[in-house]
């Protein structure tokens, strides 16, 4: 015969599962859709807020003031600063962003990447890219250098999207 002690009017099993139902829920919780950790705490703090969905990317705020942008129109964002940009995946399936320039669509990435030594030779080295699920959001805090001036690119890499013309282009100035 098996003893079990009752505290308070709950035996230990009951409270062991009750700790471990709690446990389990602040865990699905935090990784529910839609929840992603932020550079800063404050959701609209973003310089840039960017939509992406079926085949377009689409600035949709500049520091927090809503714009009327066309789909995949240019993007522009200062060098040598700080920046918040907030992406967003309004649309029914994945998207990722990837930021560079000479896109390799066999590999389903940019040769050069605004991110990366900037030298041509490693397309992998730095930042690749964000992947989005439906209705899911990302803050990515940023900062690109003098050296990174120019036209760039951003672009979705899931097969068939880039082809389509997911991709918009992120200037530098």
């Amino acid at each position: 015969m098996t003893r079990t002690r009752k505290h308070k009017g709950v035996t230990r099993r009951e409270l062991l599962k009750a700790a471990g139902a709690a446990a389990l829920g602040g865990v699905l919780l935090s990784t529910a859709p839609g929840r992603r950790a932020l550079a800063h705490e404050e959701e609209g703090a973003a310089d840039l807020e960017i939509h992406m969905g079926e085949m377009y990317f689409q600035l949709h705020k500049v520091n927090g003031e809503e714009v009327q942008a066309e789909k995949n129109a240019p993007i522009t964002i200062r060098a040598g600063q700080r920046h918040l940009i907030r992406f967003e995946n309004v649309g029914v399936v994945p998207h990722e962003v990837h930021f560079g320039r000479v896109p390799d669509l066999k590999a389903r990435l940019y040769k050069e990447n605004l991110f990366g030594l900037g030298d041509g030779t490693s397309p992998t080295l730095g930042f690749l890219g964000l992947h989005l699920l439906p209705g899911e959001s990302a803050t990515l805090h940023v900062w690109i250098p003098e050296s990174k001036r120019g036209e760039w690119e951003i672009g979705c890499f899931m097969p068939g999207h880039y082809e389509a013309g997911q991709r918009a282009p992120f200037i530098v100035e």
